[in-house]
């Protein structure tokens, strides 16, 4: 409703601790994401899910109204009193976020359409160093984070201002979400990754591909696209071999429904000048790196293919014709050969003029009985000639 503003969302409070040490020199981190879709009218879709280093280890969505564990130690190590409360959680902030949704939508005046609001926050540990993140986005912008050194939220356009004023009234609550994010997600952290006990550390190399498109103006968007990777770690970049010029991106890594990752970065270029494009992929800490070239130069090499199997195809086709041309030339010589030695011989020539004849018709390919047999009777009546 105009002029109203947002409500402040309850933060999920848990029941207890487990005080655990955990020591690793490795990154790990713990996320929650919420994502909201809607219309002018209604909630389409609501989505919520825990992140633990980047693989899924709860759900929840509007459809089956309840938070379920994705990972099998998660279901073994939580009692059930966890996923009763955390349903209760997700309950609420499905309901916030059907109220808020449309609240932002009408202080933007985006009264048509569809659009998303979404919410993460969570914590990463690095060497004893912590990071907590407590941020909103709408239509995939940044709207609101909060500075825990500050204790206030940062709006970043005129339609969050009012949202910032109202929950930096809320003192308490900015301390609340201050310890959660430097103390409890941290612990949650902890516990989560002990009861993982190395379950996670698993490593999957990406699968990598070019597409290419076609654009208004005759160039063409290259897109390097690496796919079914794990951890989410991961560098792209489009580097011209000809001219040592780099372009590198940080690829925002997505999550597939099997818990792996895929992430792109795109290129404009024409045609020539793609030749000499090579895009290059890091995996995490790995040294190894995939150079994958673009499109034309694999489609040229394709099209050579095709030229050379072509070319090979028409001699061997020419090879067969010639033969057969040859095959036929030599049956029908000697079938005349036959005719005329047969004919010759109730003419009762001697064996000179019969020598005679089948020399003049021995390179003759004539397919008509009767045309030969006149040529023979015109041979016969010059060989009389000759023999008188």
């Amino acid at each position: 409703m105009p002029g109203e503003s947002l409500k402040v969302p309850q933060a999920l409070l848990v029941c207890w601790f487990l005080s655990v040490q955990f020591v690793d020199s490795s990154f790990h981190s713990l996320r929650y994401t919420y994502s909201a879709y809607a219309s002018n009218d209604k909630l389409v879709e609501f989505v919520a899910q825990g992140l633990l280093d980047d693989v899924q280890i709860d759900y929840y969505d509007n459809h089956i109204r309840r938070e379920v564990p994705k990972q099998q130690w998660m279901n073994e190590s939580m009692e059930a009193g966890y996923w009763e409360r955390g349903t209760q959680s997700r309950n609420s902030k499905e309901h916030w976020f059907t109220v808020n949704t449309q609240i932002v939508m009408q202080r933007r005046n985006d009264t048509s359409g569809y659009h998303t609001l979404q919410w993460v926050h969570g914590c990463s540990l690095t060497d004893g160093i912590k990071i907590g993140i407590d941020q909103y986005a709408y239509d995939g912008e940044d709207f609101l984070s909060f500075d825990k050194e500050k204790l206030s939220w940062i709006a970043v356009n005129k339609a969050a201002q009012q949202t910032r004023e109202k929950w930096d009234e809320e003192k308490n609550l900015n301390q609340y979400t201050k310890r959660y994010l430097e103390q409890e997600c941290i612990e949650w952290l902890q516990n989560f990754l002990r009861f993982s006990n190395g379950k996670l550390e698993k490593k999957v190399g990406p699968e990598t591909k070019i597409f290419r498109k076609r654009r208004h103006d005759g160039k063409y968007t290259f897109s390097c696209h690496a796919s079914e990777f794990f951890p989410s770690a991961l560098s792209i970049k489009w580097i011209n071999i000809k001219t040592n010029e780099k372009k590198e991106e940080t690829a925002e890594a997505l999550p597939n429904n099997d818990g792996t990752f895929q992430a792109w970065v795109d290129i404009d270029s024409d045609l020539e000048c793609a030749r000499d494009l090579v895009c290059m992929i890091t995996h995490g800490n790995s040294s190894e790196e995939h150079r994958i070239p673009a499109e034309p130069l694999r489609s040229r090499k394709v099209f050579l293919y095709i030229i050379i199997i072509a070319v090979v195809l028409l001699l061997l086709s020419a090879a067969v014709l010639l033969l057969l041309f040859l095959k036929k030339k030599k049956k029908c010589a000697y079938a005349n050969e036959v005719i005329a030695e047969n004919y010759l011989e109730e003419a009762g020539l001697p064996a000179v003029a019969k020598d005679a004849v089948k020399d003049e018709t021995a390179d003759l390919l004539i397919k008509d009985e009767k045309l030969l047999l006149l040529l023979l009777t015109k041979l016969q009546i010059k060989m009389k000639q000759v023999t008188h």
